[in-house]
């Protein structure tokens, strides 16, 4: 699915220092094709922008 794509790449965009939470959103976003790109993009995207 191409919006799995888009989401993936978007969070490999994240710095290495946030490794262990785009580990975690690469998997939900794996494992849960379409909630897991609705949960990301409501809250993950969010988690992964706070310093």
């Amino acid at each position: 699915m191409l919006v799995n794509i888009y989401v993936i790449l978007d969070i490999s965009k994240f710095p290495y220092n946030k490794r262990r939470q785009k580990w975690m959103w690469t998997n939900v976003v794996l494992f849960l094709p379409l909630f897991g790109s609705l949960i990301y993009f409501l809250i993950g995207k969010k988690i992964l922008s706070e310093n």
